[in-house]
């Protein structure tokens, strides 16, 4: 029974059809097959359910305390990185990639090895360290392509995108989004396009081009919508919710700013719910509602200061002193 059970949630996933995947397994998250775990574990990650893929999988790792030699452990240890990086638990996270790169090392994972570099990389960034992002992306880079993972490849893109863009380094941050929405789309990965497609969205906006950057992501938030992925979807709804307030329809914008805001919540996605309170922040200090401007800013800063984001902290402090009264 569980042979084909682990048989069947593979082939799903082989598709991509992660959704089939957690209606298969839901009522699998103690049993006995670690795979079927793991599987359980990634698909919760893939449709947007942090909370509980952290609960599957930080319970197969304590069930399973062998880990050494077996690569759907190693596998299982990396995703629970993941999930706790989805809620904001960054020192968990940062624990567990360690822990999986010893142990992708160990046993000649080299797979395993980038994924566990680009993990800690994002980490870095978060955490302003981007030389060291930078670093461990140029890591990862290679070690994908040798081993012809158009997905991997593409992920490590998009993330050092972000860190180019977090440096005002816009042109390399747009041909890195570029290259990743080109290596999504030849490993058919509708999603990580989408995760282009927003970064390329934050470029736009950046550099001024409003218009661009509200369409860009309202057609990123219909692709989330679409697969689903509500962590995602709440992400590119924060990014249009934010044009639209910039390009000076404030009231618009607060009502996708507010599904972004209750989306990313409800995902339990830390960082995309301090960015969309952020931008909420602004849009009611734009719209002249001071006090909640100051309530959504304090609710930011705190969340950044748990991230250890001291960039974003440090601004969203400056920010509230200026606010008047």
């Amino acid at each position: 029974m569980m042979s084909a059970l682990r048989t069947e949630a593979r082939l799903l996933a082989s598709r991509g059809s992660w959704h089939e995947v957690c209606a298969l397994l839901r009522n699998a998250a103690r049993s006995p097959d670690a795979e079927v775990r793991v599987l359980l574990g990634e698909a919760l990650l893939r449709t947007g359910q942090p909370m509980e893929a952290r609960e599957v999988l930080t319970g197969l790792v304590s069930d399973f305390p062998a880990l050494g030699g077996d690569p759907v452990m190693r596998r299982g240890v990396n995703l629970c990185g993941a999930a706790h990086f989805e809620i904001g638990e960054l020192d968990e996270a940062q624990a567990a990639f360690a822990r999986a790169g010893e142990l992708a090392r160990a046993d000649g994972d080299d797979l395993l090895g980038a994924q566990t570099s680009n993990n800690m990389a994002l980490i870095a960034n978060i955490r302003g360290h981007h030389e060291e992002a930078l670093a461990l992306y140029r890591l990862a880079l290679p070690a994908y392509q040798r081993l012809g993972s158009a997905v991997g490849l593409s992920q490590s893109l998009h993330n050092m995108a972000i860190t180019y863009r977090d440096t005002a380094a816009l042109d390399a941050a747009d041909d890195h989004e570029q290259r990743a929405a080109d290596c999504a789309r030849t490993a058919g990965d509708e999603r990580m396009v989408a995760i282009a497609m927003v970064g390329r969205a934050e470029i736009q906006l950046l550099r001024g081009d409003i218009a661009m950057a509200e369409a860009t992501a309202r057609y990123a938030a219909s692709c989330f919508e679409r697969i689903p992925d509500p962590a995602r979807q709440a992400d590119a709804l924060r990014l249009a919710g934010a044009a639209l307030s910039t390009g000076g329809n404030g009231s618009r914008g607060l009502e996708l700013l507010n599904i972004a805001v209750t989306m990313a919540r409800a995902c339990g996605a830390a960082l995309i719910e301090a960015e969309s309170l952020r931008s909420r922040a602004e849009a009611n200090r734009w719209l002249g509602d001071l006090t909640f401007a100051r309530q959504d800013g304090e609710e930011a800063r705190a969340l950044f200061s748990r991230l250890k984001a001291h960039r974003e902290e440090a601004a969203m402090r400056g920010w509230l002193e200026q606010l008047p009264g």
